[in-house]
This record gives structure tokens, sequence and C-alpha cells, in this order.
């Protein structure tokens, strides 16, 4: 069984190979598209750079379909795991690195022109690449077997390209209805990200974390700084009513400056908190705007919470993402829990 991606994996389509005259005067037959299909359906093929098999794969090819084209529509994953491959996003979201190429071996070598076995000289005169009376001469490859498919600066097949988006021949639909994934039930955005398909928000491992146990922790912090706030200033009102006290301005002080001190604290856990609903207003805003700034204000906070909300409702199931690093959140704190 071919291997599935994992939630974070980075995954596109591409034509990986067709019927048209390759730049070596070869050409597939459709029963060799059929066999790649096939083989990637079945057992998944490792995805290489360059063809350079004294290296890892960096990914996997894991799904096929040979479109009314004669195309071989095929998608690959470079799993999130592997961090020194991250180049490769970047890469192909930029265009620098745009063609694939089919490692393989063929067991048929027939003439285009005369349909003999192009090896066998005395039974094929033809030469490929040559023009006969018109008609250019090209090696029939079929029974194939395909042991890698690569990455390449140019390939050999014109058209064997990374497609920038899902078409009818290799819709995202269509995959998810027919496979598992190996961590959930996860979706495929356009851009090339799989994201996990519900409403939890994550950290920064990327491991799913309640919203209430935010909301706790968040509430349980406010409402510290109010007491201790409360406690500092009725400490200050009784030192300063009590100054002329000189045996009581010793006891006084230092007690004062616990309360500060525990104020500060306090106002730096108060502001911790803050920043992580500040990263999770982010996350939530990342389909949106892409250079959003998040208020330091926690009213501001709230409400741009609430705005991307209301837009987060219009969105389909599963949230399309930019960027690798880019998570979707979808949940409202209610104001009131964190009044201060």
């Amino acid at each position: 069984m071919p291997k599935t991606p994992t939630k974070g994996s980075y995954i596109k389509p591409a034509v990986f190979i067709d019927r048209k005259p390759t730049s070596r005067n070869t050409r597939f037959k459709a029963g060799a598209l059929a066999d790649v299909s096939s083989k990637i359906n079945r057992d998944g093929l490792p995805l290489l750079m360059n063809h350079d098999s004294g290296q890892f794969p960096v990914g996997m090819w894991f799904q096929a379909k040979v479109n009314e084209n004669d195309q071989v529509i095929a998608q690959f994953y470079v799993p999130k795991e592997i961090p020194e491959h991250d180049d490769i996003y970047s890469r192909v979201e930029a265009g620098i690195l745009d063609s694939v190429s089919i490692g393989f071996t063929a067991g048929v070598h027939d003439c285009s022109i005369c349909g003999n076995d192009i090896q066998d000289y005395e039974a094929c005169p033809h030469i490929p690449g040559r023009t006969y009376e018109g008609e250019t001469a090209y090696v029939e490859l079929d029974a194939i077997k395909a042991s890698e498919g690569s990455l390449v600066y140019a390939g050999a097949v014109p058209d064997a390209k990374i497609q920038d988006s899902y078409s009818e021949d290799c819709s995202k639909e269509d995959y998810c209805k027919s496979h598992t994934f190996s961590d959930g039930e996860l979706m495929i955005a356009t851009g090339g990200i799989i994201v996990q398909d519900n409403n939890e928000t994550f950290n920064d491992e990327g491991t799913p974390m309640e919203l209430k146990e935010l909301q706790e922790k968040f509430s349980a912090q406010a409402e510290k700084l109010d007491s201790v706030n409360s406690k500092y200033m009725d400490l200050l009102e009784k030192f300063n009513a009590n100054s002329a006290e000189a045996l009581k301005v010793d006891e006084y002080k230092a007690a004062a400056d616990e309360a500060s001190k525990e104020a500060t604290d306090a106002k730096e856990a108060y502001s911790a908190v803050v920043a992580t609903v500040a990263e999770q207003v982010k996350a939530l805003a990342a389909p949106f705007e892409a250079s959003y700034e998040a208020p330091t204000d926690i009213e501001a906070l709230f409400a741009d919470m609430t705005k991307f909300m209301e837009k987060a409702k219009e969105l389909p199931s599963g949230q399309q993402s930019n960027s690798p690093e880019d998570e979707v959140v979808a949940y409202v704190i209610p104001e009131d829990k964190f009044k201060v």
C-alpha cells in the first residue's frame, strides 16, 4: 500500500507523463500510461531530486490517474517532518522548480513507422528522430517499470510540469473521498498544504490545544492581577495614611514592596497570556490578511477575533492556508470572561 501524507505535508499535482514525443525521440504507448498510473496507486513511487538515486527520497508520489488527454496526472508530497527539505516548497511556489521526470525501464521498444523492434536492425531500418516520407520515426515504449519520479530543472517530456492547482483530472475532493490520512481527518488546500479539518487551535509544535484550557488560564491570570492590584492600592493607602507613625513606616513599606512585586509578576503573566491570545488571532486572520498585525490591547484583540470568526463562518469545511506554518483556528472567547 502506498504511504499517505501526514498533517502539514507539502502536496502538489503534476503532469507525470503523456503520449507526446519526448526530447529523446521516444513516445509512451497507452498501456505504458496505465502501467505507471497503477504502480503509483498500488505501491507509491519515491520522489527524488534530479534522478539522484544515491540520496534518500525527499517524498512520495501517491495518487495517479490517466485523463482523457492521454496524460498521467499524479500527486507528490514532501513531509513536514524533514526540515532539510523545506526549500522544496519555496522553490516550487516561486516557479524556480517546475518540471518532473520519470525513472523507468521499458520492455518494449517498437518503431512508430514499421511497428518492429527498433533495436532489431534487420527488422527495422528506421533511426529515431529522422523523417521518412514525411513521417518522423519514434521509439514507442511499453511494458514500463517505473522506479522513481524526480523533480528536475528540465525533463524529457515537455508537458511534465507541476500544476498550480487541482483540476477535474486530479481533484482534491475526489482524493479526500477515497483516502484515509494517517493523522486524522485532513483536507488538501489549493496552496499545497495539508491542514487539519476541525475547529481546534494548535500550539507551536502543532499539538491540539483546547480552547477551554486557554480560557481558564487567561481568566485565572486576569483575576490574580485584579486581586493583587487591589491589595497593592489598599496597602499604599494605609501607608500614606499612617506615614506619620514612624514605627509603622518600615512595616507598611515592606508590605507595599511585596505587593508591588506581586503586581509586577501578575502583569507579566497577564502580558504573556495576552500574547498567547494574539497569536491565536493572528492564526485566525491568516487566511484573510497576510500582513495582519495583532493589537496589544485586549479589547481590540476581542474585536478582531469576532471579525475574523464571522469571516471564517463563510468558508467551506477545511481552511486553505498560505504557508507551511499557517494553521486554522475557529473559536470565540466571551469578552466578559477576561475584563480586569
